[in-house]
């Protein structure tokens, strides 16, 4: 059938017949076809053009380390993320490959056999590994050995760092007793050359009780590899003794071992004096977190104790982090039988409490602590969570003790105008690089806050080096990082960059503290 001629209808308004019509359809699906295909061969032709090709393979590792960050150890989700990352091509393959740090944390659970998983970590080359598994029950020995864990930490790669979740207590017992054997003559197995291991016994299972009214036995702590760096959360103490509490449970860590740690993290809420009695064998310590703190001091003969009444000299200690500290009159108690000369990081989280009264003394023992360390040249890095002082003004006052802190985060820490006011007055923070002012709350005039911190800043003039300034409101309203300036600029000349600030605000509840993140 011979081509019907279009051009009548395509160069007048006049109105097409059923042939042309037709035609016309037909012209329309050929047209639509060509110009998919010339889309197809354009965005293939500008994405040949992208940027992200240029990049090198060492970049796109990192950034994918960025993207998994939040999923590490890799479990089973992650494991499936990297894997695909890995999927979109070559280059993409290459580069999760040449990143080693992707292929070294796994969190065991169901990630495969014993040969599965060391091909996994093989991957990792010469950076340091870790595991992530969860104990959740005791098994016949037969099975026992057989399992990828056990085979893992007996024949498997070396290994950095452990991470046990304990499910049942029997469990943990037989783990650390299997490997505890003595092996007279025979080669180092992984276990045996762990830096840092995790003991994590308030682990609760869904659906099931964790303890049974049992607590692990204290000769297993005994058996425990020379680790430079370890962490023991203990149960909560009403799951375990109920209305008795006894005092004087073991926890059975040896003097050797505690002496050769440089970081040391403990969770334990029994009314005990356990950290001190292994602070105080703690002669090389650099980092310590205490949480759940609920010191509690036997009435005994002082001759009998064995930590000094006039406090324990921590000579090493660099940083310090107490969390989540609550009991009545217990707040920082802590403080009053530690001395750490050369604390360069102090991080206090105390429990939200609707109680104010067990708050009262806050400044007063920071004050004590910091006067008796003699530490004030010595910290440079001050975060404090939950405190809602008495007294602002001398709450400020604290920080006239600290000439060279530099950075000072201050989150859901109740403050208002005269907070600001007294330290202008003392001529405090004067060498601050970052201040973080998170999660306010109860300010009338967020404007008027924002106005007394910038005439906190304005008072110490320009800096030589640049302070970065985070303010974090729940509920922001129309306030911006823009408004910072406006206000900036109401009051003197210049930006807040000529005077080396750089403002920002946001109204997301950070949390900059993530509880149980136990990373000694």
């Amino acid at each position: 059938m011979a081509p019907v001629d279009l051009s009548r209808v395509l160069w007048t308004n006049d109105a097409p017949s059923p042939a042309e019509e037709t035609s016309l359809k037909q012209a329309v699906s050929k047209l639509e076809l060509k110009l998919k295909t010339i889309q197809r061969n354009l965005d293939q032709h500008k994405g040949a053009l992208s940027v992200i090709r240029r990049f090198p393979y060492e970049i796109l590792g990192r950034i994918f380390c960025f993207t998994l960050h939040d999923l590490s150890p890799l479990d089973k989700r992650g494991r499936s993320s990297l894997l695909k990352l890995g999927r979109v091509c070559r280059g993409w393959r290459e580069a999760s490959l040449l990143e080693h740090r992707l292929w070294s944390s796994l969190e065991l659970g169901r990630a495969g056999t014993y040969e599965q998983v060391t091909t996994w970590l093989n991957r990792s080359g010469n950076v340091a590994k870790s595991l992530s598994t969860t104990l959740e029950k005791k098994e016949d020995n037969d099975r026992f050995t057989k399992s990828t864990i056990v085979r893992l930490l007996t024949d498997g790669p070396p290994l950095d760092h452990l991470f046990l979740s304990c499910g049942h207590v029997r469990a943990l017992a037989q783990f650390i007793y299997h490997f505890g054997l003595a092996r007279v003559g025979a080669s180092l197995r992984p276990w045996d050359g762990l830096r840092s291991l995790v003991i994590d016994i308030s682990y609760q299972p869904d659906g099931a009780s964790a303890f049974d009214g049992e607590i692990p036995p204290s000769t297993i702590y005994s058996l425990l590899p020379p680790v430079k760096s370890l962490v023991i959360c203990l149960p909560n103490q009403d799951s375990i003794f109920g209305l008795h509490i006894p005092h004087d449970v073991p926890i059975g860590v040896t003097p050797t071992l505690l002496a050769g740690l440089t970081s040391l993290g403990f969770s334990c809420d029994w009314e005990s004096d356990h950290i001190l009695r292994m602070l105080q064998q703690c002669t090389n310590l650099d980092h310590l977190i205490v949480e759940f703190d609920n010191l509690v001091i036997p009435t005994v003969d002082p001759s009998e104790r064995t930590y000094p009444l006039d406090g324990i000299q921590l000579t090493k200690l660099r940083s310090l982090e107490l969390r989540w500290l609550r009991g009545p009159g217990q707040q920082l108690h802590i403080l009053n039988y530690i001395v750490t000369p050369h604390l360069t990081s102090l991080a206090i989280v105390i429990e939200m409490d609707e109680d104010p009264t067990l708050l009262v003394d806050t400044t007063q023992k920071i004050t004590h602590f910091i006067k008796r360390s003699r530490c004030q040249d010595t910290l440079c890095s001050l975060r404090l969570q939950y405190i809602d002082p008495e007294d602002p003004q001398d709450f400020a006052s604290i920080f006239s003790l600290m000439p060279k802190l530099r950075q000072l985060t201050l989150q859901s820490v109740m403050l208002d105008g005269d907070f600001w006011c007294t330290l202008r007055d003392q001529n405090c923070l004067r060498h601050l690089e970052k201040l973080e002012v998170l999660q306010v709350t109860e300010v009338e005039d967020s404007r008027l806050f924002i106005r007394e911190i910038l005439r906190f800043l304005e008072e110490q003039g320009k800096r030589e080096k640049k302070c970065d300034v985070l303010v974090s409101f729940p509920e922001l309203g129309t306030l911006t990082s823009g408004d910072a300036e406006d206000i900036w600029l109401s009051r003197t000349k210049g930006s807040l960059k000529d005077f080396g600030i750089e403002f920002s605000i946001i109204c997301e509840a950070i949390d900059y503290h993530p509880p149980y993140s136990w990373n000694c």
